[in-house]
């Protein structure tokens, strides 16, 4: 379960990375490589949230995993 606690954490982390960048971005503070750089992060780690979740037997078949560039 700590796994899970976890990579939610960082998953909620990333989450709002993307929003501060995004933020920054549509202020020009931000290119559309930091953009980039930030939601292939979050991909990743919803891939990894979505993986602990299934490796504690919780069904995720309704997700899709992300196929981040």
């Amino acid at each position: 379960m700590n796994n899970i606690e976890s990579s939610v954490t960082r998953l909620l982390v990333a989450t709002k990375q993307l929003i501060e960048t995004l933020t920054l971005w549509s202020r020009r503070q931000a290119s559309e490589t930091d953009v980039s750089d930030v939601y292939v992060k979050l991909g990743n780690e919803f891939n990894i949230a979505r993986t602990c979740f299934e490796r504690a037997g919780i069904e995720m078949t309704c997700l899709p995993s992300t196929n981040v560039p």
